[in-house]
């Protein structure tokens, strides 16, 4: 049985982990000098082999950003939005994939 504490709790962590995904999102519309939508797409082949983020791509992207860049305190974070900045949708796709798979047994 869910307790109103606990779903406070789960509430607000949701609340804090959708803030900081907005936040990192809007980062990638003011990119540095010299990068374009072409330049993260290199970074983002470089992270993950070329994997689109609905095909484990984000899994790949952070696992590379936890070893190489350690300082990076949420890599899951960091990877879904710029998953979220080059493949628009993924997500959605993702989660029928899984719910398709899931009917399948």
């Amino acid at each position: 049985m869910v307790t109103v504490m606990g779903m406070k709790k789960l509430y607000e962590r949701a609340r804090r982990m959708v803030a900081k995904m907005v936040r990192m999102s809007e980062q990638w519309e003011n990119l540095p000098r010299g990068w374009s939508k072409e330049s993260l797409r290199q970074y983002w082949d470089t992270l993950t082999g070329r994997t689109s983020a609905g095909e484990g791509g984000v899994g790949k992207c952070i696992k590379k950003i936890k070893d190489v860049y350690p300082d990076i305190d949420d890599a899951g974070a960091f990877c879904a939005s710029l998953a979220d900045e080059l493949f628009p949708g993924w997500r959605k796709k993702a989660a029928e994939e899984r719910r398709r798979k899931k009917k399948k047994g």
